[in-house]
């Protein structure tokens, strides 16, 4: 069911808030495609495979009862439940070995110039925007810099520095607002998976829902406001920024 507010006033709490909370794959840059998806599951379930000696099909079935034994009626991410399996294994290894095709797709390292001009006008007036992902710190922070964004973000959140814990965990969430030096009154979330912004507003964070092409799932999400693409709400922000004419110098460390 949705819980969103009326669009009017999401936007008039949306103008107090002046931290944003960005996801990156699949809201700053494109999402993993089906066969990339596919492929990093064949790859999990053999992984498993050989791990426990088990057929595939076992395998299969132990990767579908992992993802949903942790969080009631929600799938828990693949990398969250790969890493648990593999202890042994660092979060960067765990991703390399699961998501490498995606990791390298040359989408993901497009200069991106519309985006680039939207997050810039959205620095420039005051708001202090975050990457919060479940992807690597140092993986992401590259995409950022061949994108032309780094310099307009204050930091990047990976999963490889939250203790091995992951969004939608309420405790991966705490760890990002502890970095951030804020609180959950003060944030506003952006995402484009429905169980972690069902997460982020049963903290009391106000979270923006990106749909894609998933428009249909917009009815079953709970947030505060939902647009279909990420560029919809940065030009609310630009909207909501215009008459403000504090101007301040990009000096992020992440352009370095």
């Amino acid at each position: 069911m949705i819980t969103m507010t009326n669009k009017k006033q999401g936007i008039m709490e949306l103008c107090k808030k002046k931290k944003y909370l960005f996801d990156y794959d699949g809201v700053l840059v494109p999402d993993i495609t089906a066969e990339q998806l596919k492929r990093a599951y064949s790859t999990a379930e053999c992984l498993l495979s050989t791990r426990y000696n088990l057929p595939m099909a076992d395998a299969i079935a132990l990767l579908r009862k992992l993802r949903e034994e942790k969080f009631p009626g929600i799938r828990e991410p693949l990398i969250a439940v790969m890493h648990r399996e593999f202890p042994e294994l660092s979060v960067p290894e765990v991703f390399n070995a699961v998501f490498g095709s995606y990791k390298n797709d040359e989408r993901r390292f497009d200069y991106d110039k519309d985006l680039a001009i939207q997050l810039r006008d959205l620095y420039r007036g005051g708001i202090d925007s975050f990457v919060f992902t479940n992807n690597i710190e140092k993986e992401v922070i590259s995409s950022m810099q061949a994108k032309g964004i780094a310099q307009y973000f204050s930091d990047v959140i990976g999963c490889d520095h939250l203790n091995g814990v992951f969004k939608p965990s309420p405790e991966a969430f705490n760890l990002a607002l502890k970095r951030m030096s804020s609180t959950t009154e003060e944030v506003v979330f952006v995402d484009n998976s429905a169980a972690n912004v069902t997460a982020a507003v049963d903290m009391g964070i106000f979270s923006v829902y990106i749909t894609g092409d998933r428009l249909d799932t917009a009815e079953h999400v709970c947030a505060n406001l939902i647009f279909a693409t990420v560029t919809d709400f940065l030009k609310i922000g630009r909207y909501m920024l215009a008459a403000n004419k504090f101007i301040r110098i990009p000096i992020s460390p992440l352009q370095e």
